[in-house]
């Protein structure tokens, strides 16, 4: 069954899908750091340069991302109500708190008066910055911090205490505006959406171990490659005109020679999720790339939440009917999840370098 996660905002979305967007056709910028984000740039990255494996284990078809299983293996510990993951060298607050006090993004007066990035007051953000738990510098968590840690609690169960998960008012606030509508933010229910910043959601607040320095320049553009010296990989950066299907996606990735390399796959979805620009749209992705599609992108991993496990006795029924595929919208970065047999998605390929 098509399963797919709704942007609560679809409306907004008036261009057209399928156009190509060059480096300089589209620089839509919004800078959402007035909250103290760490900001992405292209010469110092907030955070580990090591990407984490995803829940798949095990192979869907041939070079999925069950078949490579790249990435590093998750690692947390524990310091009283503090959470620690030690991959991306962050703390997260993990009280009773979390579950229990709901705050809006901006006030009701602020918000009334289109004042959307004044966040004084009595607000998620002042929250994190006042919040006493083990000393001080907490912060609102930026959307890609949020989906990442959530992504590790929906396997892992990783968290002591969270906001009741079958409420649709059990959201979490993050601190990245969303770019396109300046009274709108990314939350995360079960993966990101879109929502106005009056509304009154759970605070997640998030601190920073160190941050990663890398004394060069993040992105490198070799040719029809960008090189990614925070996460060490190449992507592919030349236009590829036809959609295709998610198999046809695999198997073209596996048969590409670019740049005189031939090891190239399917990213998986943390892969293709690092890429993702949420200061950006039309499209959202790091000025780096010269030619991406305003559409969406496979990657090579399955849905979770849909899927039978690997329980034996299953495993050929669940291969029948369980093909729900994660894909990226570079339009804005949201996620959603697609039947593999759609023949509607671009492809983006990825090496190690």
């Amino acid at each position: 069954m098509l399963k797919y996660i709704v942007v609560s905002f679809s409306f907004l979305f008036l261009i057209s899908c399928g156009s190509i967007a060059t480096q300089n056709s589209s620089d839509n910028t919004y800078d959402d750091n007035f909250n103290n984000l760490p900001k992405e740039t292209n010469t110092t990255v907030a955070g580990s340069p090591f990407i984490k494996k995803t829940s798949q284990r095990g192979s869907l078809a041939d070079f999925d991302d069950g078949y490579y299983e790249k990435g590093v293996d998750t690692n947390y510990s524990r310091r009283d109500d503090i959470l620690i993951d030690n991959i991306r060298s962050l703390e997260w607050q993990d009280d009773i708190r979390v579950g229990n006090i709901t705050k809006p993004w901006v006030t009701q007066t602020n918000y009334d008066i289109g004042d959307y990035d004044n966040t004084d007051g009595d607000t998620a953000t002042t929250y994190c910055k006042n919040l006493s738990l083990d000393g001080d510098g907490w912060r609102l968590p930026t959307a890609k911090e949020l989906r990442g840690v959530e992504y590790d609690n929906s396997r892992d169960y990783i968290f002591n205490n969270m906001a009741p998960r079958y409420l649709t008012k059990s959201k979490y606030w993050s601190g990245t505006s969303y770019s396109y509508s300046y009274n709108l933010v990314w939350v995360l229910w079960k993966t990101l959406e879109i929502d106005y910043k009056n509304s009154n959601y759970y605070i997640r607040c998030v601190r920073d171990i160190n941050s990663t320095d890398l004394n060069t320049t993040r992105f490198i553009k070799i040719g029809d490659i960008v090189r990614d010296n925070l996460t060490k990989l190449d992507w592919q950066d030349s236009i590829k005109s036809e959609k295709m299907s998610w198999k046809d996606a695999l198997n073209y990735c596996e048969n590409l020679s670019l740049e005189g390399y031939n090891d190239w796959n399917l990213p998986n979805q943390h892969e293709l999720f690092s890429i993702v620009d949420y200061s950006r749209n039309y499209p959202a992705i790091y000025k780096e790339f010269q030619n991406t599609y305003i559409d969406k992108y496979w990657s090579s991993s399955r849905d979770l939440d849909t899927h039978l496990s690997d329980f034996v006795g299953f495993v050929s029924l669940y291969k029948s009917f369980h093909r729900v595929i994660i894909n990226i919208d570079f339009a804005d970065g949201t996620i959603y999840e697609t039947n593999d047999d759609d023949n509607d998605k671009y492809v983006r390929c990825v090496r190690t370098n």
